[in-house]
């Protein structure tokens, strides 16, 4: 699981250059979580801590293979980063 912190991060810089075009989606984090779980049956699947003490996190339906990341400040405030479909997890995959 440590292993897929460093592709995440690296897959998520050059979405920080598409979010400064755009506002990012952010709200309290208990209701965000309820509403990933209620609207699209995500349920976290990692976790770890960013710069700043961003605490980045992916959410995901094995059923419906949606996926959502997400980071949430130290004030607990916690925004959408990235979505999409086509989960599948891939734990204890070798790297090639």
């Amino acid at each position: 699981m440590t292993r897929l912190l460093p592709l995440t991060l690296a897959f998520l810089l050059p979405l920080s250059a598409m979010a400064q075009t755009s506002e990012p989606q952010c709200s309290d984090r208990a209701g965000l979580r309820a509403h990933l779980a209620m609207e699209y049956g995500e349920i976290r699947q990692f976790v770890g801590l960013a710069t700043n003490n961003v605490l980045l996190e992916m959410f995901a339906s094995p059923e419906t293979r949606s996926w959502t990341i997400t980071g949430t400040n130290p004030g607990g405030e916690m925004c959408l980063l990235a979505s999409g479909f086509a989960f599948e997890l891939t734990v204890g995959e070798t790297p090639r």
